[in-house]
């Protein structure tokens, strides 16, 4: 696992965490064949924050794990 975000709530949605983990190399064939267990994920995407993305790539390459609260690194 690369990042740990805590996201606060919003307007109308409520707080949620998310997870970047490295997947390698996904083709267009493997991307389509991702299945969430309906009763334990709500959601998957590309993560486009670019703090989150900055955090993965420094996880990636240092080791260990990025820990955030909405995107600014906590530890």
């Amino acid at each position: 696992m690369l990042v740990v975000d805590w996201v606060p709530p919003r307007t109308g949605g409520a707080e949620g965490v998310v997870f970047v983990h490295d997947g390698g190399i996904l083709d267009a064939a493997q991307t389509d064949a991702i299945r969430l267990p309906p009763q334990e994920l709500r959601s998957w995407t590309w993560s486009t924050l670019a703090r989150r993305v900055a955090a993965a790539v420094e996880a990636a390459t240092g080791g260990g794990t990025v820990y955030l609260e909405d995107g600014n690194r906590i530890c």
